[in-house]
This record gives C-alpha cells, sequence and structure tokens, in this order.
C-alpha cells in the first residue's frame, strides 16, 4: 500500500471581482484597487472559509494550510499567522500548516520565530512551518529588492532556527539582520523545532536547501513533468551531495493530479469562483472515497460535521 498524507489547503480568495475585471484592469496583483474590497462581504467570506476548514478537521484531513499573499484578490491571508491562531481555536485534531511565511518580505524575522513558537505552543505542538520567498508581484507590494531575498531568506532562515534551538539570550549579526539580544519566550513545544516545508517551482538553489536541510519539498504551479524532474533532482542531490536516501513523505505534491511521486497530497480549498457546493462536495469526496485507499486504518472522521449554508 502507498502511503500518503492529506492536507487541505486553502487561499482565502476573493470571489467577488467585477464582470469586467479582465477588460478594466490589468491584474489582480498589486494594481487592483481595493474599492472593490468589501469588508463586509469579506466578514462573511471569512468565516465561511473558517467553517471550511474546520469542516475538513472534522472529516480527517491530517492537516489544514493556510499560507501568505499581499495586495490582491486570489489570496487575503496578508498575515497567515493570525489566521493560523484562529484555527488553534477551532481545529482540535489536525496539525496547522502556515506554507509560508514569506522571510525575505520581513524585516524582522525574529518576530516570526516568536509567533510560530506561541502557535506551537497554544496548539499543544501541532504546526508546521512552512518558509517561502514569496512570488515576484509580492516585491513590489512590499518595496522590497527581489535580487538579495534569496539571501535574505537563508539569512532569516538561520536566525529562525538558532533562535528555537540555542539557549538564550545570544547575540545574532548577520548581513541584512542584527540582534543583540536573541531570547524568545515561549520556545516551540516541538523539538528541535516545528517541522519546516518548502514549497516551490523547482529553482536548483531551493530543491538543494530542502534537500540539504531534509526538509520536505513542495512543488507548485508547475506541469507534471517538471514535477518529476523537481523530485529526481531532490532524490539525487540527497543521494549524491548529502549522503541519504529521501523518503516520500519528503515530497510533497500541490493540488491532485492522475500520477503519484509524492508522500504528501496538498489540495482542496477554495479557488476563484468554485462553486461552494463543488468544494465541500470534493473535501467530502476526498476523505471518504480516496483517503481510505492510503491509510492502513483510516482516521476516525467526527459523525455530522458542520454544514455552510452559501453566502
Amino acid at each position: 500500500m502507498n502511503k500518503l498524507q492529506f492536507h487541505y489547503f486553502h487561499l482565502m480568495p476573493w470571489p467577488y471581482l467585477p464582470a469586467d475585471y479582465d477588460q478594466k484592469y490589468d491584474s489582480a496583483w498589486v494594481t487592483l484597487p481595493n474599492s472593490i474590497y468589501d469588508p463586509i462581504k469579506g466578514h462573511a467570506l471569512y468565516n465561511r472559509y473558517l467553517d471550511e476548514i474546520e469542516r475538513a478537521d472534522k472529516l480527517g484531513w491530517d492537516s489544514v494550510i493556510v499560507n501568505e499573499h499581499h495586495q490582491n484578490a486570489y489570496g487575503t491571508m496578508p498575515s497567515p499567522n493570525i489566521m493560523a491562531a484562529v484555527l488553534t481555536q477551532r481545529i482540535k485534531r489536525a496539525k496547522i500548516g502556515i506554507v509560508g511565511n514569506a522571510l525575505p518580505l520581513h524585516d524582522d524575522p525574529l518576530r516570526v520565530a516568536e509567533e510560530i513558537a506561541m502557535l506551537d505552543v497554544i496548539s499543544g505542538g501541532r504546526i508546521i512551518s512552512g518558509f517561502v520567498r514569496g512570488t515576484g508581484m509580492e516585491y513590489f507590494s512590499y518595496s522590497v529588492n527581489p535580487t538579495i531575498s534569496r539571501e535574505r531568506m537563508d539569512e532569516a532562515h538561520d536566525l529562525i532556527i538558532q533562535a528555537w534551538t540555542r539557549p538564550g539570550p545570544f547575540a545574532f549579526e548577520g548581513e541584512h539582520y542584527n540582534y543583540r539580544y536573541v531570547n524568545i519566550w515561549p520556545r516551540p513545544i516541538q523539538q528541535p523545532h516545528p517541522p519546516i516545508w518548502l514549497p516551490g517551482t523547482a529553482s536548483t538553489e531551493t530543491i538543494d536547501f530542502a534537500a540539504g536541510h531534509k526538509y520536505p519539498y513542495m512543488t507548485v504551479f508547475m506541469p507534471m513533468d517538471q514535477r518529476k524532474r523537481a523530485y529526481d533532482m531532490y532524490r539525487r542531490l540527497a543521494e549524491e551531495k548529502y549522503g541519504y536516501e529521501a523518503q516520500p513523505e519528503q515530497l510533497a505534491l500541490a493540488y491532485l493530479t492522475d500520477e503519484l511521486h509524492a508522500g504528501m497530497l496538498v489540495t482542496g480549498g477554495h479557488v476563484g469562483e468554485i462553486p461552494d457546493y463543488l468544494v465541500l462536495k470534493n473535501q467530502t469526496m476526498m476523505a471518504e472515497e480516496v483517503m481510505p485507499h492510503f491509510r492502513e486504518k483510516p482516521v476516525k472522521a467526527e459523525p455530522k460535521p458542520v454544514e455552510i449554508q452559501p453566502v
């Protein structure tokens, strides 16, 4: 039996774009006027999305996942850590993934370390901490120089890992981040630290970084043949450069395809204008008809998951 973990990923998009959106505006990112956003509808939408995620937990998904995007209609979670904090009070069984914090956009990565540690303590040690560089559009939104994003990413990563694992206080001196005192309170429950995931679009540098640290690597936004090449590269680097055999759980597949090359499937959630009933139908179908085929002992789902009324 091929074992497969199932992770319910949500973007929390804004589905109420005007009918002439594609003629009137250049993009759903950065420059889309925020007058299009209706906070009253947004209130109902956030709560409906949270209900969907809670429903996934009750149906037996292994984790629920949120992420970070800025100034756009594609994903309305500029602070995934706030959303994860809400989920700690709703999600009672599944792990809570933040995939992830866009480290190069943050001028204070120590704050990220503190917030993830808080969330891990509040949730009882159920946090998955993803780190991402972010999409190119985000660098326009935050006026960050993208040519130094990788070095900011690597340095922020090193700071956060040290903050979680080294006894404090200690000083951290880097090219982009400097702290006289690193001494986080609280410390995370999971030791040596919460699991880290790295999503990416198959750049050699990110795959190498993930393989070198034995972090699960998640492919996004690419055809299946490109995913295969990315997974092959991860396995090859793990064996030839880092001296170990990569395991299926180190490879994650974002969104469902007809082929399986990984040990984790990240799918689900609401994208664009998919009708509510199809979102819930897919969520239930995956839990009841697909997941049992990949489990030795199916996760026992709670009876009668909450029904969500369409907005």
